[in-house]
């Protein structure tokens, strides 16, 4: 762990390493009292196994545990299998499927 005193402010710059999907939010943080503290960091897919690497020019990078990010409330619908269409007063030929999502667009 590098330690930055007070007096000598750095940037530091979050990234999404290991893991699918957006990471969100302020990415860079200036350090203060040594710390650089990230406050609105969102991913927008859920999955396992995610890394987040911290980097900042002149210092060993670090990087966090792996960790989870799960599907948040339902939020929308989405059509996932488009209708196809039929004769008239017949059963669609491929019916409609529609699943509530979050929104980052995982299913819920």
């Amino acid at each position: 762990r590098n330690v930055v005193p007070a007096h000598a402010p750095i940037s530091v710059f979050v990234t999404l390493t290991t893991g699918s999907g957006t990471l969100a939010g302020n990415r860079t943080r200036t350090t203060a009292t040594g710390n650089a503290t990230f406050t609105d960091l969102a991913i927008n897919l859920k999955g396992d196994g995610l890394v987040l690497t911290y980097t900042a020019p002149g210092y060993l990078s670090a990087t966090s545990s792996p960790f989870s990010v799960l599907p948040g409330p339902a939020f929308a619908l989405s059509v996932t299998r488009q209708p196809v269409g039929a004769f008239g007063g017949e059963p669609l030929a491929t019916q409609p499927v529609v699943a509530a999502v979050d929104k980052g667009g995982n299913g819920v």
